[in-house]
């Protein structure tokens, strides 16, 4: 799966993967909250810039309850194999986490070979 691109899950959710927003900064810390972790607006900000030459980061949103919601988030450093940072909240979007991960690594792969 491609950032920039959507999916079905096995449930029928439809799952958009797609680069973050600063306007995604409400919905993060709702799917922390959700996973029941907290942040500092600081620390939401951070989780928001980044270099995309260092590293990817990225989210999923599924269309629930009439509104598009963020169920996953997560950030890779280009060239490496694994994302450093996955948050999902499986229980809204079950495979959400599997779908961003494997965008992520993907991503990674392509930039450290270009």
């Amino acid at each position: 799966m491609l950032i920039d691109d959507t999916t079905t899950l096995p449930d029928g959710t439809h799952l958009r993967v797609r680069l973050p927003h600063s306007s995604d900064r409400a919905g993060l810390h709702a799917l922390l909250g959700r996973v029941g972790l907290d942040a500092e607006e600081l620390e939401l900000a951070r989780a928001l810039r980044f270099d995309p030459a260092r590293r990817t980061v990225a989210c999923a949103t599924a269309w629930i309850d009439g509104g598009e919601r963020l169920v996953a988030w997560g950030a890779i450093d280009v060239g490496a194999r694994t994302p450093d940072l996955l948050l999902a909240d499986d229980a809204t979007a079950p495979g959400a986490g599997e779908v961003l991960a494997a965008a992520l690594l993907e991503r990674a792969e392509r930039s450290a070979a270009a």
